[in-house]
């Protein structure tokens, strides 16, 4: 049985986890916040690596628009969502930025 090709619909989440990376190397932050926002829908429903990838780069985001608050809680979703993938630099950048938050807010 053939696969007909035009209902194969392409992961856009890896070219999306791309330009969020590209936008957050070179600062932008408010390219980076449409990005986020208009991403986030279509990464709320997955629980996979791709989506841990994208919850740590929204992470830095809010991070670096000084929302440590938003920052420590998407930390905390990629870091859930990484975890049953086992150890891998992801969930340590996860980890990491869940403590730069932390001591960004005192605590």
């Amino acid at each position: 049985m053939a696969i007909d090709k035009k209902y194969i619909q392409p992961d856009i989440r890896l070219e999306v986890l791309r330009q969020l990376g590209i936008v957050l190397d070179r600062s932008d932050l408010l390219t980076a916040r449409r990005l986020v926002e208009k991403a986030d829908e279509a990464m709320a429903d997955h629980h996979d690596e791709l989506a841990g990838q994208f919850r740590n780069l929204e992470s830095l985001f809010h991070y670096r628009s000084g929302d440590y608050q938003k920052s420590l809680a998407a930390s905390r979703i990629a870091a859930s969502v990484l975890a049953p993938y086992g150890e891998s630099s992801d969930l340590g950048q996860a980890y990491l930025l869940s403590g730069k938050a932390l001591v960004a807010m005192g605590n």
